[in-house]
This record gives structure tokens, C-alpha cells and sequence, in this order.
């Protein structure tokens, strides 16, 4: 690869693309917006029924990307995401809201997975990648900035209508489908389709990762803190903000300092990418979640403000950290099948807690939530951690 990453024009329109994608312009009030509708634990059950009905497109959707290419996959992905949320706007009812919100998830189920496979496939065309690492934090850090303006944004856009976060973000998801259109696509993703081959694509791909020990163990390690770190960014770390007596200009304010706090973490990330090694980024990032997570049932509301910063940053550098250890391991033919299989098992551990988490909180509060995924993270995923930091991946024979 070129010296500068910008002079690719498939990762420069990468970039763009997820600066677009970025806008979420409902990231500050969408736990308010669907509270025109439901209370909290009636959010937690509908975001359920919604994953349970999405969930297990995302494996098909990989195969799908795998056996006629990724790009066309995104594109459609992004089209259903970007009607979806700008139908959401314009919920009167509560089931206008449920279905609108399962059309954008079909669509987020599309690109997941999708994405990432392409540009570490394009990355390895070029044997660059090593560079997986630095692409993906950089695109991370261009997310971050979108989502910084547009929570910044998302209170003011409310308070003038309720309709114009979703609606706007919606357009923005729209719009990077041009982005896609132009972006080249590896030569290795071309595969006439079959129904026979496509069936075959997910079964090997589901396969792929239980091909060793390592594999087996690094997926259950990748789909804990996925889905942890996941409900809380998405959900869980509004519900906390409420809890704590934030409005909407606060929670915007809030969060658009996360915000930066993000991008400043992902910038950093691809900085310094040699530098997070596999025992420094798995030991180093669950003993991270351990310290914050632990003693959130037990501090007051300064403190409780950092822990929401801290815990929605490891949201968001958990991508550009972890992924590369997933794509290490996963032959290029499987990669949108198996990545996209694993996004499925890190939204059925979502939706349980979800479904769960919101019962809790509604009765002993977010804090005490966060306090037992401290205790997991302890009890459980630090000694996956340490498990594979001792154990060799060279131990896989997978193809690349």
C-alpha cells in the first residue's frame, strides 16, 4: 500500500462513508423518543422482539456478501438502514416504531460484517495487512467525528422536532451509499451464485470457528466483550445517564464530550498501532472493563460521569482493537460468513441482556448493573484473556 492510506481512494471512501454513518444525530435522545411509546423495561422487551426477528439475517447476509461480493450487500444494507430510521421519525404508534426499527436493523444486519471483510480483503490484495489495525482505527476516529457533531446537534434537532434526528440520520446513512458505489472491490469476493454453494458458504463459515481451541475460545472471549461493551454504548449508558438526573441538553453535552474522548482513542489507536500486541490488548482492555465496571453500584455522580465516559470509549475502540485477532484466523473465502456469525452470537448475548438488564435497572438501577458485568469481566473474561495470551495461534492451519 501506498505510504499514505489517503492516497487509496477505496480506503479514503471508506473513510467518508463512515463519517456519514457517523451522524446519529439520535445517539442523545433516542432512549426519550421511544419513551413517547414505552418505559424502560418496555423499550428493553421491544429491542428483543426486534433482534430476535433481525438476528439470524446476519449470518445468511454474510454468506450472501462471501458468494456475490460485499459491495452490493452493503449497498442494499444501507439502503434498508437509512429508510428505516428516517421512517422512524415519523412513529405515531408503537408498532410504526417496532417495524420501522426492524427494517434498519435488516439493514444493519447487511453491512455487518461485510465492511470489514472487504477492507481487510482489500488489504491483504495489496499483503498490507498489518495495516488493518491503523485503517480501522482511522475510520473509527472518522465515526467519532460525525458522532461528536451530531451529538452535539441531536438535542437542539429535537427540541426544534421530534422527527429530525432520526430523519436526518437516516439521509446521512443514504448518502454514503455513494461512497460504496465507488469503492473497488477485491477480485477474491467474485463467486458465481448458487443456492447450493450459498447453503455451503454458511455452513462452512459457521464452522470455521470451531476449527481449534484457540478459535473456539478467542469467539467466546470476542462475543462477551462485544456484546457488553455494545449494550452499554447503545443502551444501557443513556438509561445510566437518566438515572443520574440528566436531561437532554445535559445527555447531549455528555455525550458529545464522550465523544471526543473517542475519537482522541481511536486517533491514538491507529498512532501507535504496532504497539497493541495481542497480550497488551486482551489483558490490557478486560482489566479496563474490570476496574470501571466494578464499582459503579458504589459512587456518586461525578464519578459515575467518568465511568460512563470510560466505558462508552472501550465501546468504540473495541472494533479497531479486537478485530484484526478475528481476522487473523479466518480464511478470506469465510471471512463475511464467520464475521457476520459472530455478530450474530454477540446480538443473541444483547438481546438477553437487553431483556434482563432492563428489568434490573428499572429496579435497582443501571449502577447495579454495571457493577455485575464488572464481576463477570472478572470472574470470567479476564481468564479467557489469559488463557489466550499463553496459547500459540499459529497453532490454526486456516488458508488465507
Amino acid at each position: 500500500m501506498k505510504s499514505n492510506i489517503l492516497k487509496d481512494k477505496t480506503i479514503l471512501l471508506y473513510f467518508i462513508g463512515k463519517f456519514l454513518i457517523g451522524l446519529r444525530f439520535f445517539v442523545p435522545i433516542w432512549i426519550i423518543f421511544g419513551k413517547q411509546f414505552l418505559d424502560l423495561s418496555g423499550l428493553g422487551l421491544l429491542e428483543a422482539i426486534t433482534y430476535l426477528i433481525t438476528i439470524f439475517i446476519d449470518t445468511p447476509s454474510g454468506a450472501l456478501a462471501d458468494q456475490i461480493g460485499r459491495k452490493k450487500v452493503i449497498i442494499i444494507g444501507l439502503s434498508l438502514l437509512g429508510i428505516g430510521h428516517v421512517l422512524t421519525g415519523f412513529s405515531t404508534e408503537i408498532w410504526h416504531y417496532a417495524m420501522f426499527g426492524i427494517i434498519a436493523n435488516i439493514g444493519a444486519s447487511f453491512v455487518s460484517g461485510a465492511d470489514s471483510a472487504l477492507i481487510y480483503d482489500h488489504l491483504l490484495e495489496q499483503k498490507s495487512q498489518h495495516l488493518f489495525v491503523k485503517i480501522q482505527s482511522y475510520a473509527a476516529f472518522s465515526f467519532r467525528i460525525g458522532i461528536i457533531i451530531a451529538t452535539f446537534l441531536g438535542g437542539m434537532l429535537y427540541n426544534q422536532a421530534v422527527f429530525l434526528p432520526f430523519v436526518l440520520m437516516g439521509i446521512m446513512e443514504l448518502l454514503s451509499i455513494i461512497c460504496w458505489i465507488f469503492i473497488k472491490e477485491p477480485r477474491i469476493d467474485t463467486e458465481k451464485f448458487t443456492f447450493k454453494g450459498y447453503f455451503q458458504q454458511i455452513k462452512t463459515g459457521v464452522n470455521q470457528v470451531v476449527t481449534s481451541n484457540y478459535l473456539i475460545s478467542l469467539t467466546t472471549y470476542y462475543v462477551l466483550i462485544g456484546s457488553i461493551t455494545f449494550v452499554c454504548f447503545y443502551f444501557f449508558n443513556y438509561s445510566y445517564a437518566l438515572d443520574l438526573g440528566l436531561g437532554v441538553d445535559q445527555q447531549s453535552l455528555l455525550f458529545g464530550v464522550t465523544g471526543i474522548t473517542k475519537a482522541i482513542a481511536v486517533f491514538l489507536i491507529g498512532y501507535f498501532y504496532a504497539k497493541f500486541t495481542r497480550k497488551r490488548v486482551f489483558i490490557g482492555f478486560t482489566v479496563a472493563m474490570v476496574v470501571f465496571y466494578l464499582p459503579a453500584a458504589f459512587v456518586g455522580k461525578v464519578l459515575a460521569i467518568i465511568i460512563i465516559t470510560v466505558i462508552d470509549t472501550l465501546g468504540a475502540i473495541r472494533i479497531a482493537l479486537l478485530d484484526k485477532f478475528i481476522n487473523d484466523e479466518i480464511s478470506s473465502k469465510n471471512r463475511a460468513t464467520t464475521l457476520s456469525f459472530i455478530e450474530m452470537l454477540i446480538n443473541i448475548v444483547y438481546l438477553l441482556l437487553v431483556w434482563q438488564g432492563t428489568r434490573l435497572a428499572d429496579t435497582n438501577g443501571t449502577n447495579t448493573l454495571y457493577t455485575i458485568f464488572g464481576i463477570i469481566s472478572l470472574l470470567i473474561i479476564l481468564p479467557l484473556a489469559i488463557y489466550l495470551v499463553r496459547r500459540n495461534p499459529q497453532e490454526l492451519s486456516v488458508s488465507h
